[in-house]
């Protein structure tokens, strides 16, 4: 009789609920479960154990969530510590041996932060030195499994490879796991860029009436000109502005340094702003 009733409130799956659950595990569970919860009464038998049927799946469900929770919290306890050192080692040699900035060595931290979370989650108490290459393909697969696209998953295996390359110069490992990793093959996309005339209906716009569209002017200008990313635009200092001889001397990535031209227009709309508004 309770085959019955289940086929008919879950459908195909009932046997599978049949199976999971145990007839008279069920069975016992909703009679406890009506003489507790009076408002089950007003239900039909076929909803009532049809939403019998998926509380229990759901417990199921969270039990076994909260156990593989549990496991991965032991495993991190474990796993995190064993790492912490070669990650401060690593993160000095990016700063002191490879001279980048400080966003840059928080993306390749980030890169082996994602490795770490991968060990966590396969359960694998590793250091750094017993990774094989097997065990990093399948974190490749698991970054394609994340939803990254080609370009992100390259960056951060590459970010990967810099970091068992330190423990390679450290003499940490004798030799490179990473080496023979296969990277996705990134399309390189032409870029779009703006027109001429598309140029100058954004530098129409702007209401130089308003200081802050002196400013925005300025700005905009000095990004045609000089062909600057925004962030070498927002460090851009007074005192590497060299206006009276077109040139500025402009901080890249990795604190590089380039001394770029710059137009006319460009510093014409500069000495306004500085003259006028700032």
């Amino acid at each position: 009789m309770l085959d019955a009733v289940l086929f008919v409130c879950v459908g195909k799956r009932s046997q599978f609920g049949i199976f999971l659950l145990g007839q008279f595990t069920l069975l016992h569970f909703g009679v406890k479960l009506l003489h507790s919860q009076p408002f089950f009464y007003r239900k039909s038998p076929v909803d009532f154990f049809r939403q019998l049927w998926l509380l229990r799946i759901h417990n199921q469900w969270i039990g076994l969530a909260n156990l593989n929770e549990n496991a991965s919290r032991q495993t991190s306890a474990y796993l995190r510590p064993m790492w912490q050192s070669y990650l401060k080692g690593y993160k000095s040699w990016l700063l002191l041996e490879r001279s980048f900035s400080g966003n840059t060595i928080e993306a390749y931290l980030r890169d082996v932060s994602k490795l770490v979370q991968f060990l966590d989650i396969q359960q694998l108490k590793l250091p750094p030195g017993e990774l094989t290459l097997a065990h990093f393909q399948d974190f490749v697969t698991y970054l394609n499994e994340l939803g990254l696209d080609r370009s992100s998953q390259s960056r951060t295996i590459a970010g990967v490879k810099t970091f068992y390359r330190y423990l390679l110069l450290e003499d940490v490992l004798d030799t490179d796991p990473t080496e023979f990793l296969d990277t996705p093959r990134i399309t390189r996309k032409i870029p779009e860029v703006l027109t001429y005339d598309e140029i100058q209906q954004l530098l129409a716009v702007i209401d130089l009436s308003k200081p802050s569209g002196v400013r925005n002017r300025a700005m905009l200008e000095t990004l045609y000109a000089c062909g600057l990313r925004v962030s070498e635009l927002i460090n851009l200092k007074i005192s590497n502005m060299h206006l009276d001889i077109g040139c500025v001397k402009v901080i890249g990535k990795s604190d590089k340094e380039r001394i770029v031209p710059i137009g006319e227009e460009a510093a014409k709309h500069i000495r306004f702003y500085m003259d006028g508004v700032r």
